[in-house]
């Protein structure tokens, strides 16, 4: 009886919230390194992206939020190199139907040696539901978590 009492307010709660329910969240490792792979960027599971080498790197992040038209707002969680001497930066970017730039969020960037979540600012998205992140990954250790829309 205690159990059922404890599990319809947290059901409830659950069912009511909005929240991550509406996000979309896709982990760094999902991306990929731009123009080519050259090996400069790590992808452990269930981690960040790091830059090994000694020049940024661009990491592109593909989302779909099929049919959606309208607007989202945009966060990255990243840090810059352990020294704090090379930044990372990171910028949503949706695509119209023929592959070209639709709109975009603000580019933001950190100077900070921990993970931090900046926020991005809103976009829009045409109705294809395509859009991916931009994040320029410091040199010599600069990482991203992961990015979000909602």
């Amino acid at each position: 009886m205690k159990l059922a009492l404890l599990f319809v307010p947290v059901a409830l709660a659950l069912t009511l919230s909005e929240g991550a329910s509406n996000a979309f969240v896709q982990p760094a490792m999902a991306g990929h390194e731009w123009p080519s792979d050259d090996g400069c960027l790590t992808y452990p599971a269930w981690d960040m992206v790091n830059n090994n080498c000694t020049d940024k790197k661009l990491l592109i992040v593909p989302l779909q939020a099929t049919g959606y038209g309208g607007s989202l707002h945009a966060y990255a969680r990243m840090k810059a190199n352990p020294f704090g001497t090379s930044d990372t930066d990171c910028q949503a970017i949706s695509i119209d139907t023929t592959n070209s730039e639709f709109n975009a969020s603000a580019v933001k960037n950190t100077f900070s040696t921990t993970v931090v979540t900046l926020d991005l600012g809103t976009f829009n998205v045409s109705s294809s539901g395509t859009y991916h992140f931009e994040c320029h990954l410091g040199r010599s250790g600069g990482a991203v978590v992961n990015v979000e829309a909602n």
